[in-house]
């Protein structure tokens, strides 16, 4: 009987205890690296020094995957089930960006979202050069070496950064029709600086 116990309590504490180097659904997911190395992810919440990292999105048999970058926590602390705001405008809310995100910017803004996908038919996407494609999954990374502030249009290396960053991801499927999009996973990122 004590070993039972102890073997529960094992398992239990190493539950509780792990930390995850990749989140996201079956859709996608998604890896913080700094320095060619996977940062771990721990409660959602991912330390880093203040300088270059990439945003690693694996897309698996989809397009992409939307995503926003906040100093408001509004779509971070939403709950698993609770409802996305405007998330039926959702593909109308996305900037335009940068091919081949030549200006390596995380753009912050609490309304406007990115849209980071891949079509082998385009000639042009947001990931870094480079995409990787291996049967119907792809494997794009986003280098960010500054912030661009939407708001107030000010670009802030990541050294002079001070303000953690929310990151929400959500994909969708991709039906043309009138009919509300189905949610195929959320995740999200707490991005804190050392």
């Amino acid at each position: 009987m004590r070993n039972t116990l102890r073997i529960i309590s094992a398992v239990l504490f190493l539950i509780t205890s792990i930390s995850f180097t990749a989140l996201g659904s079956d859709t996608y997911k998604v890896v913080i690296l700094q320095d060619g190395k996977t940062v771990e992810v721990i409660d959602h919440v991912v330390e880093l020094e203040k300088k270059e990292f990439q945003i690693k999105v694996i897309l698996n048999n989809h397009d992409g995957v939307f995503m926003s970058a906040s100093y408001s926590r509004d779509y971070y602390d939403l709950e698993e089930d609770e409802a996305i705001k405007d998330y039926k405008w959702l593909s109308h809310k996305v900037r335009a960006e940068k091919n081949f995100n030549e200006n390596k910017e995380l753009v912050v803004d609490d309304e406007i979202v990115s849209y980071l996908f891949y079509d082998k038919t385009q000639n042009w996407h947001r990931f870094d050069k480079g995409v990787i494609t291996k049967g119907d999954s792809v494997i794009g990374m986003k280098t960010i070496r500054r912030i661009f502030n939407e708001d107030s249009k000010e670009k802030i290396l990541l050294s002079d950064e001070g303000k953690d960053i929310f990151l929400f991801f959500v994909a969708t499927d991709d039906s043309k029709s009138d009919e509300l999009p189905k949610e195929l996973g959320r995740l999200k990122i707490h991005l804190k600086w050392k």
